[in-house]
């Protein structure tokens, strides 16, 4: 009996290990009968957008939308690739930004459209389309960003945050909270004109308030 049970820790040791190595020896398959992304209308090429990570709602990358005060410049980044490429900018019409640029092997890719270009426009959406160089043929893939402007003079709301006070979780709706729903866990509840909540040990919270002049705040976790 005690051979029995020493034995089973090596042999799950040794499958591990087994594996794993089948895994490494995967060969590499180049995918030539496929698709390409942009031939299919799949926007999945990765692009910063001001910073951030353009992703959809399922976050997968290359289509997103994005808040922008009107008075700042749209910044559309991709990072160094190993490959040269050439990146085609379009643009909504009236916004006039278009252009296209070549990338060296290894360069950062940075593309500004300045708030004086914006004029009466509220919003305009933007794609990046890269033709790789280094390919058989030629094939390319694209990022779609939709962006909304705001008024510059709009104030937010302050972000909620939790706090311990007295040993206790607090969520720290803010002092402008008149409604607010909060769930911890699968169990919702709504409160009118509490500026902090107790959360207890909730392991997962979604949050959001809503102010006198419809201001908004959230705050979720996984």
């Amino acid at each position: 009996m005690f051979k029995r049970q020493s034995f089973f820790p090596w042999f799950l040791a040794l499958a591990i290990v087994l594996l794993l190595v089948a895994c490494a020896e995967i060969t590499y398959e180049p995918d030539r009968s496929f698709l390409n992304s942009a031939q299919a209308g799949s926007f999945e090429y990765p692009m910063k957008v001001n910073g951030y990570l353009c992703q959809d709602m399922e976050r997968v990358p290359g289509l997103c939308s994005k808040r922008l005060a009107d008075n700042q410049a749209l910044i559309l980044s991709i990072s160094p690739q190993p490959y040269a490429y050439r990146a085609q900018l379009t643009c909504s019409r009236d916004l006039g930004a278009d252009r296209s640029v070549d990338v060296a092997k290894n360069e950062e890719l940075t593309l500004r459209v300045e708030p004086e270009r914006f004029g009466a426009l509220r919003s305009f959406t933007c794609i990046v389309e890269i033709f790789p160089a280094d390919r058989a043929e030629e094939l390319s893939a694209k990022a779609e960003v939709r962006v909304k402007l705001y008024d510059h003079r709009y104030v937010g709301r302050e972000s909620m945050r939790i706090n311990t006070v007295e040993g206790k979780r607090v969520l720290v709706t803010g002092a402008n909270a008149k409604y607010s729903k909060v769930c911890l866990d699968d169990i919702c509840t709504r409160h009118t004109e509490k500026t902090a909540i107790e959360i207890g040990a909730a392991a997962r919270v979604f949050a959001y308030s809503e102010s006198e002049r419809m201001r908004f705040n959230y705050f979720w976790s996984p």
